[in-house]
């Protein structure tokens, strides 16, 4: 008891969340009568102890977490003690502590939601978002700022910020940067957004400044892909036998050989998944399961890499390092993610090399695929089915950005076969 009141944390379970975590609340009491307040903090209620108050040691981010619920409470006794003896009912004691900011830091809210990212291992968001959150600490010249503080003129100043050119020290030189583009600037919104929307589900808000703030909206553009005799030229090569290059080249072959296949599902390919000649497995962004005929020159690329004595967990590619435990998921992704930053730096050197201008990522094999299966002529239902999307008005969408090359090439012939 702290002068006639009370404080406990709890979890507030019929506010279970769809990822079935529960949000952690700050009970106020005072003369049998009480208020509660969010922290902004959420955990699984099995990693909860309700009698310490704390996170349990088996949640990952259990140390961070238990330190932002400490300084909430600290808070909160502060803001009491400071308060008029005639003021201390619990109505006022409410009003004072969200006055105060108790719980309504949004660096600290914010902070609890990347650690809710991970628990739900959605690790590309979480690593986006604290990238938001870093460039947002940088324009506020801050790492403290209460829910109340950010105002649409706030958001307007920080859309300012990302788009104006900035300088940085390269090799301890002063050198001029370009700002953000549109669409970087868009995600960094649509992260923010994300947090503020999560913050009002959770009461912790009751306002949101992007009602009264419309950020850049995302800019169309073309998706990347190389015509066939530049993925060609990358697929002739003449690469030291087994080096990084070799193995990135043959994974980026290998994909665009089966429909485009996404980085982190060929990381994680093992020899199991090839079953009579055919590559069946479960698409690690959609759940959706692929079934695919191994042609021959995919055939010849496995050739390279299958063992004597194949073991069925043993990846197809020595992409991921031998010997370390990925039974947990958000490991997992973490190391993927990690090796996808080599590959790609490993396509630029490979374009280098085939002499191709384009900037060529991974994930351009998909879209090299897709264009190629439809100047081909293969029907728009047999690529979707390819791709896997579940729906055949995403592959439109997604072919869409190719058809102008097509149109000139047809207008081309139209008119200078009339002249």
């Amino acid at each position: 008891m702290y002068n006639g009141i009370t404080f406990r944390l709890f979890l507030l379970k019929r506010k279970r969340k769809s990822n079935g975590e529960m949000p952690v609340y700050l009970r106020i009491t005072k003369d049998r009568k009480y208020r509660i307040v969010s922290t902004g903090v959420s955990v699984p209620e099995k990693q909860w102890n309700e009698s310490s108050q704390t996170v349990r040691k088996s949640h990952p981010r259990h140390s961070s977490i238990n330190a932002r619920l400490d300084d909430i409470l600290a808070t909160a006794k502060e803001t009491v003690w400071d308060m008029p003896d005639e003021k201390k009912s619990i109505t006022e004691v409410k009003s004072a502590l969200s006055a105060s900011g108790t719980a309504l830091d949004f660096f600290g809210y914010a902070n609890a939601f990347c650690d809710s990212l991970i628990q739900s291992k959605r690790i590309s968001a979480y690593k986006n978002t604290k990238v938001t959150l870093r460039f947002f600490t940088s324009y506020l010249g801050k790492g403290y700022v209460p829910f109340d503080e950010i105002t649409a003129d706030t958001l307007h100043g920080f859309q300012n910020f990302l788009q104006e050119p900035r300088m940085i020290t390269v090799n301890g030189e002063k050198v001029k940067k370009h700002g953000n583009k549109a669409n970087t600037v868009y995600n960094h919104f649509k992260n923010l957004k994300r947090i503020f929307k999560q913050a009002l589900l959770d009461d912790v808000i009751n306002t949101n400044p992007f009602l009264k703030f419309k950020p850049i909206q995302k800019q169309r553009t073309d998706k990347a892909r190389l015509y066939y005799k530049q993925v060609q030229g990358i697929e002739t090569l003449d690469l030291p036998p087994g080096s990084w290059l070799d193995v990135t080249r043959d994974a980026f072959m290998f994909s665009f050989y089966n429909a485009g296949i996404r980085f982190g599902d060929i990381a994680r390919l093992q020899w199991k998944h090839i079953i009579d000649g055919r590559l069946k497995y479960n698409m690690s962004k959609t759940g959706t399961g692929k079934n695919i005929h191994l042609l021959k020159p995919a055939l010849t690329i496995l050739d390279k890499y299958r063992p004597v004595t194949p073991d069925k967990e043993e990846f197809l590619f020595p992409i991921l390092d031998a010997g370390l435990d990925y039974s947990d998921e958000v490991f997992l992704k973490a190391q993927i993610s990690s090796k996808n930053v080599i590959v790609n730096r490993n396509l630029k050197i490979l374009a280098g090399l085939a002499g191709i201008e384009e900037n060529v990522s991974f994930h351009v094999a998909r879209h090299s695929f897709a264009d190629y299966a439809r100047t081909s002529g293969m029907d728009i239902y047999n690529i979707s089915k390819a791709l896997g999307h579940a729906d055949i008005t995403i592959t439109q969408a997604y072919l869409k950005s190719f058809d102008e090359t097509s149109l000139d090439t047809e207008m081309e012939k139209l008119f200078n076969n009339g002249l």
